[in-house]
């Protein structure tokens, strides 16, 4: 989505709102209508970015906090933090205006990217929105969007719960979709879905439609945690869909769907985790699909001691612990995927 010669990342449409300002949505308000459960949270910003290159010397961008909270932002210039005194700021709901400026030494900025071995070009500016609802509300100087040869080429789509949208991952950029993202040198799409991913049809059929319009390369579906308490219909005739249509529609294009990472439910012992497990692996094997993976969460995260106090949320280092497995998995399994990473290697 470009808007000022912005793009804003991982947003299907932008909000025109009464005081002039703007917000944004994840998915079209078709899809957002017709979710069953905390449907507002299609307009949480987490895992959206504003990307774009200087022209000019300095820009200006203002943002407010739209919810009433405070929350913060970082910026980037490519895969390189930025430095000390505009990495971070705090957006309040009166507005915050954030001053970047060119770098005094690109030339080292892209030696640091080639020993990163990245796929992002340093050029690229971006900023990164945290926790809540923002406000987009101007930008001063001369900008333009980022060439496809200036951000990774590959594409994932991740569809989750709060687990991956990256609740308790304090800053986005430490959530386990963004620490595998960069491992595997491929950009993402983050449709986590905090206290919903109930795989409403509507939502299936978006990110079905997604792949065949080439929006993403793989994905990686994330299923179960909110819904613990369906019955075995439900969770059957939901699952089976959600494959059906991801999966069956996008057949030259791999899924791998990932099973309840251990959680409350597991420490306690009322087995719900476990079932849900089960029967993932059941509607999985009984589709027979050549594109779909089963990854068991447990494999991924499979100790309480790497969750938050709330024995639901990964802390941070549950998060690394996810995101490193993940990257084991994938790079041991599926050459078609990690090639992408091997190639930064090589091209270094």
């Amino acid at each position: 989505m470009i808007y000022k010669n912005i793009e804003f990342h991982n947003v299907a449409e932008i909000v025109e709102n009464d005081n002039g300002n703007i917000s944004f949505r994840r998915v079209p308000k078709s899809v957002q209508d017709a979710m069953e459960m905390n449907k507002e949270i299609c307009e949480c910003a987490t895992g959206v970015e504003l990307r774009f290159v200087m022209k000019s010397d300095t820009v200006k961008i203002k943002l407010k906090k739209k919810d009433g909270k405070l929350s913060t932002v970082n910026v980037f210039r490519g895969a390189i933090l930025a430095s000390w005194d505009e990495l971070e700021k705090v957006v309040t709901p009166d507005g915050t205006e954030i001053v970047i400026k060119k770098h005094p030494h690109p030339e080292t900025l892209m030696k640091m990217s080639e020993e990163l071995k990245t796929r992002w070009s340093p050029e690229v500016i971006r900023v990164m929105f945290n926790h809540g609802c923002y406000e987009f509300v101007d930008i001063v100087g001369e900008v333009e969007p980022p060439l496809k040869s200036q951000v990774p080429q590959k594409k994932l789509m991740v569809y989750g719960s709060s687990i991956t949208h990256g609740s308790n991952s304090v800053i986005a950029y430490m959530s386990w979709v963004s620490i595998l993202s960069k491992k595997l040198n491929a950009d993402n799409i983050n449709l986590g879905m905090a206290g919903s991913c109930a795989m409403e049809p509507e939502m299936v059929n978006y990110i079905a439609s997604e792949g065949e319009n080439d929006k993403w390369d793989f994905a990686i579906l994330e299923l179960g945690i909110n819904v613990l308490n369906w019955d075995k219909k439900k969770i059957v005739d939901r699952v089976k869909n959600t494959l059906e249509q991801i999966a069956g529609r996008n057949q030259y294009k791999k899924v791998f769907v990932v099973s309840p990472f251990y959680c409350n439910d597991d420490f306690y012992g009322t087995g719900q985790a476990n079932l849900w497990r089960a029967y993932i692996k059941d509607i999985a094997d009984e589709l027979n699909y050549s594109n779909v993976t089963v990854i068991d969460g447990l494999d991924m995260l499979g100790k309480m001691c790497y969750l938050s106090a709330d024995e639901i949320h990964p802390s941070i280092d549950g998060m690394i612990m996810i995101a490193d497995n993940m990257y084991k998995y994938i790079c041991e399994n599926y050459e078609q995927i990690s090639l992408n990473n091997r190639r930064g290697k090589e091209n270094a």
